[in-house]
């Protein structure tokens, strides 16, 4: 009936506009994820490393006098996870307020001028999990090399 009259559905058309840019900020934040976790694991090898050659002395001491290989591990944990738990929740605080700024300077670069974020309450409780869990598992492995060491030999190497 009307042979020039061409219908464009919209919500298609915008679905497949939008698609790819939400597709790219999915692996964006799979990528920051990743190093999160990366850079969490090296630096807590790092300083369980650091703190067990210092106090080698005290845990033969202590092993020495009938401390187990269990307690020793868990004030190793102890003194990292309050830390960690600590820091993923003042980043979580941080970026709640921030999070909105940055995006929409990262996506002015691709034309997009104005948008604001969803920031669901279940995705930072969420994140501050994973980042505590991650550090307990982290700081598990890393203390049982405590089981490694002998009471005798911590003490001799002093």
């Amino acid at each position: 009936m009307y042979p020039q009259l061409e219908v464009i559905n919209n919500k298609q058309v915008l679905e497949a506009a939008c698609n790819p840019i939400a597709d790219a900020l999915r692996l964006l934040c799979i990528v920051f994820d990743c190093c999160t976790v990366v850079i969490i694991v090296v630096i807590l090898f790092l300083m369980i490393r650091m703190k067990l050659n210092r106090e080698k002395t005290n845990m033969g001491i202590e092993k020495a006098l009938g401390f187990t290989t269990g307690q020793l591990m868990i004030r190793v944990i102890m003194n990292y996870l309050p830390l960690a738990f600590v820091g993923s929740t003042l980043g979580v605080i941080f970026s709640y307020f921030t999070f909105d700024a940055m995006t929409t300077v990262c996506l002015a670069f691709c034309g997009i001028r104005g948008c604001e974020m969803q920031k669901g309450f279940g995705f930072m409780l969420c994140t501050i999990a994973v980042i505590t869990l991650t550090s307990l598992v982290a700081s598990t492995l890393m203390s049982a090399r405590i089981r490694k060491l002998e009471p005798g030999q911590m003490i001799r190497e002093s």
